[in-house]
């Protein structure tokens, strides 16, 4: 009985990973894309870029922009390489026993990461869009 119970668990667990991971990729994916687009509707748009720089805030815009798109390029970069570690260990046991894997291991085992440089993308982001919709209006 347990064991089915505990099969059962492990399938729930790997739907409910499947389901994240997705959800995950979509929302890098547009959190990269929306913050690439901000500073390349400032190239495009020459009356924008131009209000920005006389109210001085264009620099901080783009630093907002390009800040929430970085974060989730660290971020990507940081999974990866656990994940690597992780996979790695799998295939060759004896890794698992190094100081590189343990922290690896270690860092993949704490989601905040992901959550705090979410949320510093959605901050800047915010921020940015903020200065756009107060300078304009």
């Amino acid at each position: 009985m347990q064991a089915g119970k505990r099969a059962r668990r492990e399938r729930d667990a790997q739907g409910y990973y499947q389901n994240y991971a997705e959800y995950n990729r979509t929302l890098r994916a547009w959190f990269v894309v929306f913050g690439v687009g901000g500073p390349a509707t400032l190239i495009v748009n020459r009356d924008l870029t131009a209000n920005l720089a006389q109210a001085g805030t264009l620099a901080y815009v783009v630093a907002l922009f390009l800040i929430g798109a970085g974060a989730q390029v660290l971020i990507a970069l940081v999974n990866k390489t656990a994940s690597w570690y992780a996979y790695a260990a799998e295939l060759h046991p004896e890794l698992a026993k190094t100081p590189n894997h343990r922290f690896w291991a270690w860092v993949n085992q704490r989601f905040i990461l992901d959550v705090v440089m979410d949320l510093t993308s959605i901050i800047t982001f915010a921020l940015a869009i903020w200065e756009l919709f107060r300078l304009f209006t």
